[in-house]
């Protein structure tokens, strides 16, 4: 993804001969891919795939310049290899990144702030692969709690194997001289099945975000791209005509199975991260790379050689790089699940890498000064790299500065009175649910720092949290991801000093320590999707479906029983629709119908329903806009409203 084909730029003595049919693949794959997944992965779920194709030919390419190199010079020169990785990449990276900084520090919502910090920063040291796995938020949930250069998991990986890749041939070529190449590629070979051994043994089922994201599972395919370069470069390419037929044909095999696996794979597809499905990939883009290197007329030549798509290819990089911001920021997550902000959202990505490589890449790559004819001088463009920089650390710190604080939850143990009940002035509140409940209790906490002795809050929700508990969900876009035992112990009884851990949802331990003089829940509309619980069978179900709502009346008037257990009184805010293209999952007529089930469920206990959806107003309007800033979640200032409707409309403190 990283390496336009390529070799105009590269030193006379060892370039290679330009491949066009390699830009066009480039081309196809950024549009099914990065560009089509990260808007429509319900539409072509194995667009996940094509990063591994991408992986193939960057690693091919630089390992077989590297190769020529040294077949031409006897040694590779490691700073020209840094440099034109250097050149290559930095500049539109950094673009990028500045112009991120700067919209956090300036417009962007305050309750943004830690989270893109992370990104941004992990992004320009080529970590943000490791970032998003410690993060905790799931690649295929990618617009809950979005992180602007998540994509950037990819460019990570690749610069961490390049890191590896000149001093891994240096090895193979200094210290088995004749059969250095033959050693690289049967080590490469020998990684590469390390690399999908080990994602097959971490893998044990459910969300595969480490597996997906992991440097040590993900580089198999750019071993399989060394090991290919290798081969290359030993054997050549087939010279004979009856050789290039056979490798076309078997060419067309390996497209035929990759657009099949496009169509069919998804995250869901257990077998791809336990039986080497990703290894079998690699292999067929290899497969596909022979088949384009060769002489030949045929349809699959013919499309990939296709101007446009060549073109597309050229500016790969820069689509990749920019597609995600301009999606997340510019056309927002809202808008792009509709025809004209998708479309949109094209045209601009396009627009933007264009620009940027014609402007600011090829000039750079050229070792000019964009906009000028002046060649590169190096000293004087680091000291410019390094004001950019600059610019965009100054930005994180801004933004940071006046962000709202970190709230750190402490369970403070209510001192029993003599008839059993909590003594003390400060109404005590207790928040659980989803991650809506998670912001509704954070903007609760802050408005008591703000309200002395009026409210203390402890808030134990946790992000996706469901209240039906065990089996597995699935999301609107179509993905499908376990309950999870974290979200399914909120009846397991766990000692005291566990319960300050924000991974430990106990609610029947939280009531009997905390004493809550209210329990404010959010309905939430994870309990609306498609669920799969194995006590209801082996079939999919959902809200309307007669066993699934039994089994929904059942949890929440549980859940009702044990929140109420010390006296508490349970408020359960009504769930509202979400402003976001309908899809099944979080179809209004369920949310609607859900909201009756727990209504009709908790009859008879100590529970009052609050009118969320009445507070929000019309869905879509400007009002509900600026309180949840992607059509569900809260924006800084929505919490604000929040927290004063709830103190003084439910709470009666305000």
């Amino acid at each position: 993804m990283t390496d336009s084909n390529i070799s105009s730029l590269e030193g006379k003595q060892h370039r290679l001969a330009y491949i066009p049919g390699l830009d066009g693949l480039r081309g196809l794959l950024v549009l099914l891919g990065p560009i089509i997944f990260h808007a429509r992965p319900d539409f072509l779920p194995g667009g996940i795939l094509a990063i591994d194709v991408f992986f193939v030919i960057s690693s091919y390419l630089i390992t077989s310049i590297a190769l020529q190199e040294w077949h031409t010079t006897g040694h590779i020169n490691l700073v020209a290899y840094a440099g034109r990785r250097v050149r290559r990449l930095v500049p539109a990276l950094l673009i990028a990144i500045t112009s991120l900084a700067l919209y956090l520090a300036i417009g962007a919502d305050k309750s943004l702030v830690t989270r893109w910090t992370g990104s941004l920063v992990s992004t320009l040291s080529y970590s943000a692969n490791w970032f998003e796995i410690f993060s905790g938020v799931s690649y295929f949930q990618q617009f809950d709690n979005p992180s602007p250069m998540y994509h950037a998991w990819s460019f990570a990986i690749e610069e961490q194997f390049y890191l590896f890749a000149p001093f891994f041939l240096l090895f193979c070529l200094k210290f088995f001289r004749s059969h250095g190449v033959r050693v690289l590629v049967s080590l490469s070979a020998l990684l590469a099945l390390a690399s999908a051994a080990t994602m097959s043994i971490l893998y044990t089922g459910g969300d595969p975000t480490r597996v997906y994201y992991g440097t040590d599972t993900r580089a198999q395919a750019l071993f399989v791209g060394m090991a290919l370069a290798g081969i290359i470069h030993l054997r050549g390419h087939p010279h004979t005509e009856r050789a290039q037929k056979t490798a076309v044909a078997i060419g067309y095999v390996g497209v035929v199975g990759f657009v099949i696996a496009v169509f069919t794979i998804s995250a869901q597809s257990s077998w791809m991260f336990n039986n080497g499905g990703f290894l079998g990939i690699a292999v067929i883009a290899a497969v596909m790379i022979v088949a384009i290197s060769q002489p030949s007329k045929g349809p699959l030549h013919v499309f990939c050689q296709w101007g446009p798509l060549r073109w597309l290819g050229r500016i790969s990089y820069g689509v990749y790089l920019f597609h995600w911001p301009i999606y997340l920021v510019v056309i927002t997550p809202r808008r792009l699940e509709t025809t004209g902000g998708f479309v949109f959202g094209l045209v601009l990505t396009v627009a933007v890498a264009a620009l940027s490589f014609h402007f600011i890449e090829q000039p750079i790559m050229r070792r000019r000064v964009p906009f000028s004819v002046r060649r590169l001088v190096p000293w004087p463009t680091f000291a410019a790299a390094l004001v950019v920089t600059t610019v965009a650390f100054v930005a994180l710190l801004s933004a940071n500065a006046n962000k709202p604080s970190d709230i750190q939850q402490v369970l403070i143990p209510a001192p029993p009175s003599a008839d059993g009940s909590s003594a003390g002035a400060e109404l005590r509140v207790l928040v659980v649910g989803d991650s809506v409940s998670k912001q509704i209790g954070d903007a609760l906490t802050a408005w008591s720092t703000s309200h002395a002795g009026k409210i203390v809050v402890y808030n134990k929700s946790h992000d996706g949290c469901v209240i039906t508990r065990y089996g597995l969900k699935r999301v609107p876009g179509g993905q499908e991801g376990e309950v999870g035992d974290l979200c399914s112990a909120w009846d397991v009884v766990v000692p005291t000093e566990k319960l300050s851990d924000p991974n430990v949802i106990s609610w029947v331990s939280s009531v009997a320590q905390f004493r809550p003089d209210v329990v404010i829940g959010y309905i939430t509309a994870w309990d609306a999707t498609d669920r799969l619980v194995p006590s209801l069978g082996s079939e999919w179900t959902h809200v309307g479906v007669a066993n699934f709502d039994e089994y929904v009346k059942k949890e929440y008037r549980l859940a009702t029983e044990v929140l109420t257990s010390t006296g508490a009184k349970m408020i359960w805010l009504r769930g509202a629709h979400v402003d976001r293209v309908i899809t099944p999952q979080n179809d209004p007529l369920r949310i609607d119908a859900l909201n009756d089930l727990v209504e009709d469920a908790t009859a008879g206990l100590r529970v009052e329903f609050g009118d969320f959806p009445t507070f929000l107003g019309p869905i879509g309007t400007r009002r509900d806009r600026k309180i949840r800033r992607d059509g569900l979640h809260l924006s800084e200032s929505g919490k604000t409203q929040v927290a004063a409707w709830l103190t003084t409309e439910l709470l009666g403190v305000g």
